[in-house]
């Protein structure tokens, strides 16, 4: 086979269309210079996605680092319910824990966060009976 018939085969068998189309627009082409732009142009297309991939993971990499410090951000935002201050939301943490409440004797949380509900009190008034000389008193 000739240089030309070869040339003429390996264009035809390109696959990559630019290529193809920048060989064929070559009135001068010859069959070591078609050997030479299929190289270069394979080895920009590699460059070309390497590039592109190792872009995307850098992008990706952001994005999850930009979520998880919002995400922190949330919620230090959040008062504890078990103190109703700001601190990281563990329990061992909390300065509330293994204190007991003021209000219900319960363990792990203050008064002010208190749920529970306690009878209470509101008045108290007083009875003198005449005929019994006691005092009673009712609620």
């Amino acid at each position: 086979m000739t240089e030309e018939m070869i040339r003429d085969r390996l264009v035809l068998g390109i696959i990559d269309k630019q290529t193809k189309r920048q060989l064929i627009s070559d009135p001068q082409l010859t069959l070591q210079k078609a050997i030479d732009v299929c190289k270069a142009n394979e080895s920009a297309n590699k460059q070309i996605e390497n590039l592109t991939k190792n872009t995307q993971e850098e992008v990706n990499k952001l994005n999850i680092r930009k979520k998880t410090v919002n995400q922190n951000k949330m919620k230090k935002n959040i008062p504890c319910r078990y103190c109703a201050t700001f601190h990281e939301h563990n329990r061992q943490k909390c300065p509330a824990w293994n204190q007991t409440c003021r209000k219900c004797n319960k363990k792990n949380h203050w008064a002010k966060v208190c749920k529970s509900r306690m009878r209470t009190v509101q008045s108290l008034e007083s009875q003198n009976s005449n005929d019994e000389q006691e005092d009673c008193y009712s609620l």
